[in-house]
Protein backbone atom coordinates (compact mmCIF):
# COMPACT_ATOMS: atom_id res chain seq x y z
CA UNK A 1 0.00 0.00 0.00
CA UNK A 2 1.27 3.75 -0.80
CA UNK A 3 0.49 5.55 2.89
CA UNK A 4 0.23 9.12 3.77
CA UNK A 5 1.38 10.18 7.11
CA UNK A 6 -0.33 13.34 8.50
CA UNK A 7 1.71 14.38 11.25
CA UNK A 8 4.98 14.45 13.45
CA UNK A 9 3.93 14.06 16.56
CA UNK A 10 5.22 10.84 19.24
CA UNK A 11 2.84 8.51 17.83
CA UNK A 12 2.76 9.41 14.08
CA UNK A 13 6.44 9.12 14.55
CA UNK A 14 6.13 5.48 15.45
CA UNK A 15 3.67 4.77 13.06
CA UNK A 16 5.98 5.78 10.25
CA UNK A 17 9.09 4.19 11.55
CA UNK A 18 6.93 0.84 11.62
CA UNK A 19 5.51 1.51 7.93
CA UNK A 20 9.18 2.60 6.75
CA UNK A 21 9.86 -0.97 8.40
CA UNK A 22 7.15 -3.34 6.58
CA UNK A 23 6.56 -4.08 2.92
CA UNK A 24 4.22 -0.68 2.40
CA UNK A 25 5.75 2.53 1.08
CA UNK A 26 4.97 5.84 2.37
CA UNK A 27 5.10 8.40 -0.18
CA UNK A 28 4.35 11.46 2.11
CA UNK A 29 4.58 13.12 5.41
CA UNK A 30 2.48 16.28 6.00
CA UNK A 31 2.86 18.75 9.18
CA UNK A 32 2.91 22.38 9.64
CA UNK A 33 5.86 22.46 11.36
CA UNK A 34 8.77 22.23 8.90
CA UNK A 35 10.97 21.37 10.91
CA UNK A 36 9.35 18.33 12.42
CA UNK A 37 8.02 17.69 9.60
CA UNK A 38 11.22 17.78 7.28
CA UNK A 39 13.01 15.86 9.70
CA UNK A 40 10.58 12.80 10.02
CA UNK A 41 10.65 12.74 6.10
CA UNK A 42 13.85 12.26 5.61
CA UNK A 43 14.35 9.68 8.29
CA UNK A 44 11.23 7.82 6.60
CA UNK A 45 12.91 8.49 2.99
CA UNK A 46 9.61 10.10 1.81
CA UNK A 47 8.23 13.48 0.73
CA UNK A 48 7.54 16.62 3.32
CA UNK A 49 4.96 18.94 2.29
CA UNK A 50 3.47 21.74 4.76
CA UNK A 51 0.09 22.47 2.68
CA UNK A 52 -2.27 20.20 2.77
CA UNK A 53 -3.54 21.06 -0.87
CA UNK A 54 -0.04 19.11 -1.91
CA UNK A 55 -1.68 15.97 -0.76
CA UNK A 56 -1.74 13.29 -3.11
CA UNK A 57 -4.87 12.25 -4.21
CA UNK A 58 -4.43 8.67 -5.01
CA UNK A 59 -2.63 6.95 -2.29
CA UNK A 60 -4.03 3.93 -0.83
CA UNK A 61 -4.15 4.75 3.16
CA UNK A 62 -4.01 8.21 4.47
CA UNK A 63 -2.96 8.09 8.66
CA UNK A 64 -4.09 11.23 10.47
CA UNK A 65 -2.21 11.12 14.00
CA UNK A 66 -2.05 14.71 15.73
CA UNK A 67 -3.60 16.03 18.80
CA UNK A 68 -7.10 14.69 19.48
CA UNK A 69 -8.37 18.48 19.68
CA UNK A 70 -6.87 19.61 16.48
CA UNK A 71 -8.28 16.73 15.32
CA UNK A 72 -11.95 17.51 13.78
CA UNK A 73 -11.08 21.07 12.69
CA UNK A 74 -8.20 19.30 10.77
CA UNK A 75 -10.71 17.31 9.01
CA UNK A 76 -12.61 19.60 8.08
CA UNK A 77 -9.63 21.56 5.84
CA UNK A 78 -8.52 18.11 4.58
CA UNK A 79 -9.27 17.26 0.86
CA UNK A 80 -11.72 14.58 0.21
CA UNK A 81 -9.29 11.74 -1.15
CA UNK A 82 -9.99 8.39 -3.09
CA UNK A 83 -8.26 5.89 -0.20
CA UNK A 84 -9.06 4.76 3.23
CA UNK A 85 -8.61 7.77 5.51
CA UNK A 86 -8.05 6.84 9.34
CA UNK A 87 -7.46 8.29 12.29
CA UNK A 88 -5.45 7.46 15.46
CA UNK A 89 -6.70 8.36 18.48
CA UNK A 90 -8.56 6.65 21.43
CA UNK A 91 -11.15 9.38 22.62
CA UNK A 92 -12.83 10.57 18.80
CA UNK A 93 -15.14 8.18 17.29
CA UNK A 94 -14.71 7.63 13.92
CA UNK A 95 -17.54 8.82 12.84
CA UNK A 96 -15.83 12.42 12.31
CA UNK A 97 -14.21 11.18 9.18
CA UNK A 98 -17.29 10.47 7.40
CA UNK A 99 -16.80 13.09 4.59
CA UNK A 100 -14.28 10.48 3.34
CA UNK A 101 -15.98 7.89 1.31
CA UNK A 102 -13.75 5.47 2.83
CA UNK A 103 -12.66 5.59 6.88
CA UNK A 104 -11.83 3.61 9.32
CA UNK A 105 -9.91 3.59 12.54
CA UNK A 106 -5.75 2.16 13.64
CA UNK A 107 -5.62 3.12 17.16
CA UNK A 108 -2.58 1.69 18.81
CA UNK A 109 -2.70 0.77 22.28
CA UNK A 110 0.74 1.98 23.96
CA UNK A 111 2.58 5.25 25.15
CA UNK A 112 4.86 6.40 22.28
CA UNK A 113 7.95 9.29 22.86
CA UNK A 114 10.70 9.98 19.86
CA UNK A 115 13.08 9.25 21.51
CA UNK A 116 12.10 5.59 22.58
CA UNK A 117 12.59 2.70 20.87
CA UNK A 118 9.94 -0.06 20.38
CA UNK A 119 9.04 -3.33 18.66
CA UNK A 120 5.43 -2.11 17.04
CA UNK A 121 4.87 -5.59 16.35
CA UNK A 122 4.09 -6.00 20.20
CA UNK A 123 2.27 -3.40 20.21
CA UNK A 124 -2.04 -4.18 19.65
CA UNK A 125 -3.64 -1.90 17.03
CA UNK A 126 -6.88 -1.74 17.12
CA UNK A 127 -9.24 -1.18 14.40
CA UNK A 128 -12.71 0.17 13.05
CA UNK A 129 -13.78 0.91 9.43
CA UNK A 130 -16.96 2.09 7.75
CA UNK A 131 -17.40 -1.01 5.70
CA UNK A 132 -15.85 -4.74 4.88
CA UNK A 133 -14.00 -3.75 2.17
CA UNK A 134 -11.81 -1.06 4.34
CA UNK A 135 -11.43 -2.87 7.10
CA UNK A 136 -9.69 -6.29 4.84
CA UNK A 137 -7.32 -3.45 3.56
CA UNK A 138 -6.94 -1.85 7.15
CA UNK A 139 -6.35 -5.49 8.95
CA UNK A 140 -3.98 -6.52 5.37
CA UNK A 141 -1.54 -3.44 6.98
CA UNK A 142 -2.17 -3.95 10.54
CA UNK A 143 -0.75 -7.73 10.25
CA UNK A 144 2.27 -6.72 8.53
CA UNK A 145 3.11 -3.97 11.73
CA UNK A 146 1.54 -6.01 14.77
CA UNK A 147 1.02 -9.62 15.70
CA UNK A 148 -1.93 -8.22 17.71
CA UNK A 149 -5.12 -6.96 16.02
CA UNK A 150 -8.29 -6.08 17.67
CA UNK A 151 -11.12 -5.19 16.03
CA UNK A 152 -13.26 -2.41 18.24
CA UNK A 153 -15.51 -0.39 17.75
CA UNK A 154 -15.74 3.49 18.81
CA UNK A 155 -17.45 3.26 22.34
CA UNK A 156 -15.18 0.43 23.26
CA UNK A 157 -12.23 1.45 22.05
CA UNK A 158 -13.05 4.72 24.60
CA UNK A 159 -13.33 2.66 27.22
CA UNK A 160 -10.37 1.37 26.36
CA UNK A 161 -8.40 5.20 26.23
CA UNK A 162 -10.00 5.60 29.80
CA UNK A 163 -8.41 2.16 30.88
CA UNK A 164 -4.91 3.71 29.48
CA UNK A 165 -4.83 6.60 30.63
CA UNK A 166 -6.01 5.22 34.63
CA UNK A 167 -3.24 2.74 33.94
CA UNK A 168 -0.41 4.31 32.19
CA UNK A 169 -0.69 8.39 32.86
CA UNK A 170 -1.89 8.56 36.28
CA UNK A 171 0.72 6.06 37.83
CA UNK A 172 3.46 8.19 36.12
CA UNK A 173 1.98 11.19 37.59
CA UNK A 174 2.27 9.35 41.00
CA UNK A 175 5.91 8.49 40.22
CA UNK A 176 6.63 11.85 39.41
CA UNK A 177 4.99 12.87 43.06
CA UNK A 178 6.74 10.10 44.72
CA UNK A 179 10.30 11.60 42.99
CA UNK A 180 9.93 15.36 44.00
CA UNK A 181 8.29 13.88 47.75
CA UNK A 182 11.93 12.04 47.83
CA UNK A 183 13.78 15.17 46.47
CA UNK A 184 12.94 16.90 49.01
CA UNK A 185 14.45 14.39 51.59
CA UNK A 186 17.47 13.89 49.97
CA UNK A 187 16.73 10.52 48.50
CA UNK A 188 16.85 9.32 44.82
CA UNK A 189 14.28 8.10 42.90
CA UNK A 190 15.96 5.18 41.93
CA UNK A 191 15.88 3.01 44.56
CA UNK A 192 11.67 2.30 44.45
CA UNK A 193 12.82 0.98 40.68
CA UNK A 194 12.86 -2.65 41.80
CA UNK A 195 9.71 -2.15 43.49
CA UNK A 196 8.03 -0.76 40.63
CA UNK A 197 9.41 -3.50 38.53
CA UNK A 198 8.03 -5.99 40.49
CA UNK A 199 4.63 -4.06 40.54
CA UNK A 200 4.33 -4.32 37.33
CA UNK A 201 5.72 -8.10 36.74
CA UNK A 202 2.60 -9.05 39.19
CA UNK A 203 0.12 -7.90 37.40
CA UNK A 204 1.33 -9.28 34.33
CA UNK A 205 0.88 -12.65 35.88
CA UNK A 206 -2.39 -12.32 37.84
CA UNK A 207 -5.43 -9.89 38.38
CA UNK A 208 -4.48 -6.29 39.70
CA UNK A 209 -6.75 -6.44 42.28
CA UNK A 210 -5.53 -10.19 44.08
CA UNK A 211 -2.23 -8.54 44.17
CA UNK A 212 -2.78 -5.44 46.16
CA UNK A 213 -0.84 -4.91 49.38
CA UNK A 214 0.22 -1.71 51.36
CA UNK A 215 -1.31 -0.25 54.61
CA UNK A 216 -4.65 0.90 53.03
CA UNK A 217 -5.40 -2.86 52.15
CA UNK A 218 -4.53 -4.44 55.02
CA UNK A 219 -6.98 -1.56 56.80
CA UNK A 220 -3.82 -0.22 58.92
CA UNK A 221 -5.31 3.01 60.17
CA UNK A 222 -1.87 3.44 62.52
CA UNK A 223 0.40 3.24 59.95
CA UNK A 224 -1.81 5.63 57.67
CA UNK A 225 -2.06 8.22 59.95
CA UNK A 226 1.43 8.55 60.89
CA UNK A 227 2.21 8.88 57.27
CA UNK A 228 -0.91 11.62 57.10
CA UNK A 229 0.95 13.11 59.80
CA UNK A 230 4.51 13.71 58.19
CA UNK A 231 3.23 14.43 55.01
CA UNK A 232 1.09 17.16 56.83
CA UNK A 233 3.50 20.08 55.52
CA UNK A 234 2.99 18.65 52.28
CA UNK A 235 -0.81 19.45 51.30
CA UNK A 236 -1.00 18.44 48.08
CA UNK A 237 0.33 15.09 48.54
CA UNK A 238 -1.07 14.48 51.62
CA UNK A 239 -4.86 14.69 50.27
CA UNK A 240 -3.54 12.59 47.16
CA UNK A 241 -2.22 9.86 50.02
CA UNK A 242 -5.53 9.93 51.99
CA UNK A 243 -7.28 9.84 48.80
CA UNK A 244 -6.32 7.23 47.69
CA UNK A 245 -6.31 5.25 50.89
CA UNK A 246 -9.23 5.63 51.17
CA UNK A 247 -10.66 4.25 47.91
CA UNK A 248 -8.41 1.53 48.55
CA UNK A 249 -9.91 0.80 52.05
CA UNK A 250 -13.32 1.16 50.40
CA UNK A 251 -12.77 -0.98 47.93
CA UNK A 252 -11.12 -4.13 49.48
CA UNK A 253 -12.03 -3.76 53.24
CA UNK A 254 -16.37 -2.18 53.24
CA UNK A 255 -17.01 -2.98 49.49
CA UNK A 256 -20.74 -2.55 50.23
CA UNK A 257 -19.79 1.48 50.53
CA UNK A 258 -17.61 1.24 46.91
Amino acid sequence: MKVVLLGSGNVATHIGRAIHNSPHTLVQVYNRSIENGEKLAQELHCEYIQDIEDLVKKADLYIISIKDDALEGFIEQMPVVNGIVVHTAGSKPMNILRKFPSHGILYPLQTFSKQRSLDFKNIPLCLEADSESSLSSLKGIAKDLSNSIEFVDSDKRLTLHIAAVIVCNFPNFLFTMADDFLDKHNLSFEILKPLIGETVDKVKESPPGTVQTGPARRGDKKTIEKHLKFLSENEKLGKLYRFVSNMIDEYYNHPDNS
